[in-house]
C-alpha cells in the first residue's frame, strides 16, 4: 500500500488537486490509500480520504488567515504523526505546508518524502527586498512575542526555505525553474527541480477551444440578448476580503460606463464557490436598495464559460487572469489590498518586481501572472491607489473602443499557451502526451521507487 497525503489552502490549489487526484488513482493504482487537505470540498475526493474539515482559503502570509489555519493544522498534523504518508505532496499554501514537510523530516521513523508543486511566488515577489527591508525587525519581533504566526519564518526565506524541505519541486513555469535551480546551485542543494508545466496549456487544443465557444455562446444567450449589447465579467476573486473590498469598486467603475454605453452594457459576475456566491450576493442585494440598477447576472464556478461569452474582464488580480488570457479574453486588471500601511508597502517593495522588460529602468510594469510569464504587458492594470472607480471606468472605456484589442490579445494568447507547456520529455517524467499533473504524479513516483516512465 502507497500512502499519499496532499494539502491545499486555496482555491487555485484545489483546481490543481482535481487533476491530481485522478492522475494519483491512475498511477498508483488500487493499491493507493490517498487522504486530502483542500479549502473547499472537490468531487473527485470520497468523503473518506478527506482530512479534516478545512477553513475559508486564505493567502500564505496571511495573519489572519494563519490563526485560522492553526487549528486545523494541529488536526492535521495529529492525524499524519499517527500514521506518517509516504509521500507529502505540497501544492502551495507555504506557511502550513512547510510546518507539515518539517515535521515529518523530524518525526523519528517516517521516512516520508516531500514533493512540492511550486507556485509563482518566487519569482513573481522580490523576497531579496523583503529581506533587505523587513526582514531585521520581523525577526526581532517573531522572538519577543511567541504568538506571531509561524509563517513569518518562511516568509522571510521561502526559496530557500523550500529546497531544505522538499525532496522535488514540480515546478509550473519557466520563471519558477529558472529561479529555483538557481538557488539550489547558490545554496547546494539536491533538490530534484523539473518543470511540468501548467494545466491551461491545454486550452491550445483546437477541439477544446471551440467546445469552450460553443458554451460561450450559449451562456451569452441568456446573458445578453442582442448581437451588438456588450457584456463585461466582473471577476472580484476568491477570498473574502478580496471580495469584500473589490466588488464595490468594479460596480461603480461599470456603473459609469452606463453614461456612455447605456442599456447595451450587460453585466455577469463570476463567484469562485458557493461561499464567495453568497457573499456577492449579499453585496448585490445592498447595491440594488441603494439604486435601481439592475444588478449583475451571478454564476458560480464557471469561469471558463463565463470568459468564453463575454466580451470583455473586470478581474481581480489572480490565476483568474491567466484563465483569461489562455482563453484570449481582453481585459483589465485592478489589485489593492486596501490597508493604508499594507498598500504602501506593496506598492513600494513588492510591485517592483513587475517591470516586464529586461531593462532596469524600463518604465513598462505589470503585475498579472500572464504578463510574468509572456515577458510584455499582456492586460491594461489598475494597483493599490489607481484602484477608483473612475479609473476602472475610464480604462474599460479605452478597451472597449480600442478596436485592436481583440487581435493583439489573440497573438499574446498564442505565446502564452506555449510557455505554459512542459519541459521537453527528456528533461521531465511521463509521456510526452501526459497532462503536468500525471507529470507530478510520475516524479511522486520517482521519489518513492527511484524510477519514473520517462518519454
Amino acid at each position: 500500500m502507497t500512502k499519499i497525503v496532499v494539502c491545499s489552502g486555496e482555491p487555485s490549489g484545489d483546481a490543481m488537486v482535481r487533476e491530481l487526484v485522478p492522475a494519483l488513482r491512475g498511477r498508483f493504482g488500487p493499491d493507493l490509500r490517498l487522504r486530502v487537505l483542500t479549502s473547499s470540498p472537490i468531487a473527485e475526493v470520497e468523503e473518506h480520504e478527506i482530512l479534516c474539515d478545512a477553513p475559508e482559503p486564505v493567502l500564505g502570509d496571511s495573519v489572519a488567515g494563519a490563526q485560522r489555519w492553526r487549528p486545523v493544522l494541529k488536526k492535521v498534523w495529529e492525524i499524519m504523526a499517527a500514521d506518517p504518508p509516504d509521500l507529502f505532496i505540497a501544492i502551495a499554501h507555504h506557511g502550513f505546508n512547510f510546518i507539515l514537510a518539517a515535521e515529518l523530516a523530524a518525526l523519528e521513523g517516517a521516512g516520508t518524502r516531500a514533493l512540492m508543486v511550486a507556485p509563482p511566488e518566487v519569482w513573481a515577489w522580490d523576497v531579496r527586498l523583503w529581506m533587505r527591508t523587513l526582514g531585521p525587525p520581523l525577526r526581532l519581533f517573531a522572538k519577543q512575542n511567541q504568538s506571531v504566526p509561524w509563517i513569518l519564518q518562511a516568509m522571510l526565506n521561502r526559496g530557500r526555505s523550500t529546497l531544505q524541505l522538499f525532496d522535488a519541486l514540480a515546478c509550473l513555469f519557466e520563471q519558477n525553474l529558472a529561479a529555483y535551480r538557481h538557488l539550489a546551485q547558490k545554496h547546494a542543494s539536491d533538490a530534484h527541480i523539473v518543470r511540468v508545466g501548467h494545466e491551461f496549456a491545454r486550452y491550445g487544443d483546437a477541439a477544446l477551444q471551440e467546445s469552450l465557444r460553443e458554451k460561450g455562446r450559449a451562456m451569452r444567450e441568456s446573458l445578453a440578448s442582442l448581437p451588438e449589447d456588450l457584456l463585461i465579467g466582473l471577476f472580484p476573486g476568491s477570498r473574502e476580503a478580496e471580495v469584500a473590498h473589490m466588488l464595490p469598486i468594479m460596480l461603480e467603475g461599470v456603473a459609469r460606463l452606463r453614461e456612455r454605453f447605456g442599456e447595451r452594457l450587460k453585466l455577469v459576475a463570476a463567484a469562485s464557490d458557493d461561499r464567495r456566491a453568497m457573499q456577492i450576493r449579499q453585496i448585490l442585494e445592498e447595491r440594488t436598495q441603494a439604486d435601481s440598477t439592475a444588478p449583475p447576472t451571478l454564476v458560480t464556478g464557471q469561469a471558463e464559460e463565463v470568459l468564453s461569452a463575454i466580451d470583455f474582464g473586470l478581474m481581480c488580480s489572480g490565476t483568474v487572469t491567466l484563465l483569461a488570457a489562455s482563453l484570449g479574453r481582453p481585459g483589465i486588471v485592478v489589485y489593492d489590498r486596501g490597508w493604508g500601511l499594507t498598500r504602501t508597502l506593496l506598492a513600494k517593495l513588492l510591485l517592483r518586481r513587475g517591470r516586464v522588460s529586461a531593462e532596469r529602468n524600463a518604465d513598462e510594469v505589470a503585475f498579472a501572472l500572464p504578463s510574468a510569464v509572456v515577458g510584455e504587458r499582456v492586460f491594461r492594470e489598475l494597483a493599490m491607489r489607481q484602484v477608483q472607480p473612475e479609473n476602472v471606468a475610464r480604462a474599460m472605456a479605452e478597451l472597449i473602443e480600442d478596436e485592436g484589442a481583440g487581435e493583439r490579445m489573440r497573438e499574446l494568447q498564442q505565446r502564452l499557451l506555449e510557455r505554459l507547456c512542459p519541459s521537453p520529455p527528456e528533461h521531465g517524467y511521463g509521456r510526452a502526451t501526459d497532462s503536468p499533473m500525471q507529470r507530478v504524479a510520475e516524479l511522486g513516483a520517482w521519489l518513492l521507487t527511484g524510477s519514473a516512465e520517462r518519454a
